[in-house]
Parts: C-alpha cells; structure tokens; sequence
C-alpha cells in the first residue's frame, strides 16, 4: 500500500494523494531529480499488476498520450515498474478543476464559453484522430480545467479506455468478452447496442452531449439506472436542444444536433468538422445544419415508463422490504448480466402498486387465484416460438412465482443463445423484458444479488449513487462491464 514518502521508480518521492479509484492511485510526487519539480504519478493496484490485459489497458494509455502530444491532452513523462511490480505513469501536475466540477458549481456555462471549451477539447480530439485514436470515455469528469497563468486551457485526460484503429486484436478481445466501454450518459447509439466497430464518430457523438449538458445544465437523455439509459440511448431521440433551451441559437442547436445524429453516417465525420462549424458559428457565418433523422423524440405511446432505480438516498435501509410502506410508489431494481455479445440482456423490474392494472385476466390476478403465491412473472417482447422455464421447469406465462427464496429464469429460441435472469427474492409483481441477444447492457443492483450460474453471465451487487440529481445525473458511471477506473 502506498504511504506519503515512498520514492517510486527511484526519484519520485509521494508527496499526497489526488485520488484513487478501482484500479489505482493517482498521487503529487516530488522528482527527486530536478528540486521542486512536482508531477502527478499515477500507479496500478498491486492486484491488477498480475492482469495482463489490465496491464495492457495502463500502458496503453501511457503510448496514446504521448503518441498523440498535444497540449490539451494531459502530458506523460515517464513509464516504469514500481518495487512491488506494479506498473506507473508519470504526468504533468495540473491547477484547477474539472469541467464537471464547474458544472456542480455553476450547473451550466455561458453560451460562448461552452463553444470556446468545447472547440478546444475538438482540437486536442482531432490531433488524436489523426493518430488514429479514439478515446471512448469522453465527458466533463474527464475534461480538466487546467489553470496555466492567467489563462485556462481545457486539457482530456483518462485514455485509458482509447483505443487505436485497426486494433484487430482489441476487437477480438471486445468480443469475446462483450465489454461495453464508455459512460452511459456519453455512449453513442452503436456504443450502447454493444457494437464492436466503433469509429471516430462515436467520440463526435460524446461531444455534441457535452456541448448539450454545458449549454443547458442537463443530459440530453435521462434516466434513473444504466440499463434505462442506454436502452433510451439505443432506441429513443432526445429532447432537442430548442426545446430544453427555447433562446439558443438555431444554428448553433442545429451543430450539437448533427453531432448527436442517431445513425453515425450522418454527424460530423470527424472531430475537425463539428471544430470548424463551431468556429464559423462563432465568426458570424454559421449555417443550419438539417435535423438527422430519428434525432427527435418518438410519439408518445401508452406504454408503461422505462423502470427506475431506487436512488441510494432514499432506502431506508439495506433491505428493499421497506419499500412497502409506500404501496402507490412503484420502485424497480435494474439485474446487471455481463458476458459475450451472444448473450442477452434482461430488464428487471419490480412494480409497488395498491391496485392491479387490466383486468382479471393479468398475471396479478393469476396470482391470487392460485393462492399459494402472492407474486407474479411476465416477460414482455418474447419471440415466437419461445419456450420459458422458471427455476427450470417448463411454464407458461403469466405465471406465479411461489416461495421466499431467488427464482431462475431461462428463456430458449430456436437458433439463438438462452438468455437467463435471476429474480432475487421478489417482493412485488415482477415483468422482465427480454432483449435479443446481441449486446449485454450492464446495470447497478442492490446489494446481495446472487449470481447467475452460466459459463459467460454473473449478477453484479452494487448500489447506483447519483452524483447529481439536480442536473438528471443519477445514472452517469463508469459501466460495471468496464474495469472501474481511475
């Protein structure tokens, strides 16, 4: 464990810690070599030193920052092992504070600020493009505002999830593993169905977000867990920009709107295009761009709402059995599958309600017809042809799920992977919605959610906390099928 004083490399003595996450320690050093010099020295976890692939991520890190050497891209100096063979970098000490952090403090920036943060980021991003690298991971955690005098120069930092194209390795690796790298907030549509062939587009989308969140204060999709996000990602427009700030300039919601075009082919083709629309807006010389395609919200349908997550600052505890103190309220845990792309993903949910919506005919009303049971198991958006099995029999739906204990669920088709689900001890009426096997969405659980016992699918036990609910952040994160990062 590292402790203030240890020299790392033989001439980086630790001075104080900056911050640690999942995977490591980013820490203010002194270089020994040069009196005064202060850098920032960023270690791997002991444990994580034993993981090649993780090994692989942090050096490669290391080599996209310095391949692409911009100055707002945060600076890497040096490379190496420490004693206890855990590998480190060396960066540049940076003043200030994140873009995130303004938007805590400010929730929004001036209009012409916004543009002039964004087009610096576009630059640094286009130097990396030219490198043929992506980053993946954009978003205001990762946009520092680094103070260098009397100017402030927007510097990214965090490639450690960049990757370079035509890494045909990292694609083989992305499948087989099915992964999904980014942030929810910030994925673009073909992130968050899971693609694999991801292209310089991807980060364009991340950056019309941005420009998006500074300009306005909010996302422009919200949701309160990560499945509910990037299902509405995937598969839903967002609020255009006019209409969540009706005084913006047309020409200038048209840029984040084509930026955030729904199919790739039709946003800005690089970073350097949306740069130099964003330039001519701020000369004067601005031109509407066309609305894309499927941008814009669908028709309102009759359709139930995404489900929710129970926010951490309302449970009264660890036990979600409280929450029946409130029957009209509906609450909804979201079961996190990770595992290959041939697997499918499940939506799970459950409903508090005082009353049974339809008629008698519902699955609720099964329920208390068999009397044995007092909760019930629906599947939406099955195939036909489907064949269901609750803790491995063969049923037919609606059915009663009866006991205290976790039920499985198993659903089979013909010619596709099974696609599997735990219900963990249900407490309510419970509706899973099936997803075609194509991409596994990762989504936070309460604590205690048992594992799913398939080769390539586990449940993952963590507790999704907003980092601000006023601005709709109660879903941004680092994806659970992702290494946490730094």
């Amino acid at each position: 464990m590292l402790t203030r004083g240890d020299v790392i490399g033989g001439k980086y003595k630790l001075i104080d810690p900056l911050g640690e996450g999942g995977m490591g320690a980013v820490w203010i050093a002194e270089n020994l070599s040069i009196r005064g010099a202060e850098v920032a020295v960023k270690v791997l976890h002991a444990n994580f030193a034993r993981d090649p692939d993780a090994v692989r991520r942090f050096r490669a890190e290391a080599e996209a920052t310095v391949r692409i050497g911009h100055p707002s891209i945060v600076r890497v100096f040096d490379y190496g092992q420490s004693d206890d063979g855990s590998p480190y970098m060396v960066m540049e000490r940076l003043h200030g504070e994140s873009l995130a952090d303004r938007l805590e403090r400010d929730r929004s920036l001036p209009v012409a600020e916004a543009v002039e943060v964004v087009t610096a980021v576009l630059e640094a991003l286009d130097a990396a493009h030219q490198r043929e690298i992506l980053h993946r991971d954009l978003k205001p955690e990762n946009i520092f505002m680094a103070r260098e005098g009397d100017v402030v120069r927007p510097k990214i930092l965090d490639f450690g999830v960049s990757k370079f194209l035509g890494d045909d390795a990292e694609r083989v690796r992305m499948t087989r593993t099915g992964a999904l790298i980014g942030t929810p907030a910030y994925m673009s549509p073909e992130q968050a169905r899971g693609e694999t062939a991801i292209d310089l587009r991807s980060d364009v989308w991340a950056m019309g977000v941005i420009l998006y969140e500074l300009l306005t204060g909010r996302l422009p999709y919200e949701a309160a867990n990560y499945n509910a996000m990037m299902i509405r990602i995937a598969t839903e427009g967002h609020l255009p920009l006019t209409e969540a700030l009706p005084d913006i300039d047309p020409v200038l919601a048209s840029i984040a709107e084509r930026a955030m075009a729904r199919t790739a082919r039709e946003r800005y083709a690089t970073a350097r295009q949306m740069r130099e629309a964003l330039l001519a807006w701020s000369r004067g010389e601005g031109v509407l761009e066309a609305t894309p395609r499927g941008s814009l919200p669908p028709a309102r349908t009759s359709r139930s709402p995404m489900p929710t997550l129970v926010d951490a600052d309302t449970l009264p505890g660890d036990s979600l059995s409280t929450l029946r103190k409130e029957p009209p309220r509906r609450y909804a845990l979201a079961l996190a599958l990770l595992g290959a792309l041939a697997v499918g993903g499940a939506l799970l949910s459950w409903r508090q309600r005082s009353t049974p919506r339809g008629p008698e005919t519902t699955a609720a009303a099964l329920s208390r017809q068999r009397g044995a049971a007092t909760h019930s198991l629906t599947i939406t958006g099955l195939p036909s042809g489907a064949r269901v099995l609750l803790d491995d029999a063969p049923v037919t739906l609606p059915t009663a799920l009866r006991g205290e204990g976790d039920h499985r669920v198993r659903v089979e088709v013909d010619g596709a992977p099974a696609w599997m689900a735990v219900v963990p001890r249900p407490t309510a009426d419970v509706s899973l919605a099936y997803v075609a096997p194509s991409a596994v969405m990762a989504a936070a659980v309460d604590a205690g959610a048992p594992a799913v016992e398939a080769p390539v699918a586990r449940a993952v036990a963590r507790r999704a906390v907003p980092r601000r609910a006023d601005a709709g952040r109660a879903t941004p994160g680092t994806l659970l099928a992702r290494d946490p990062g730094f």
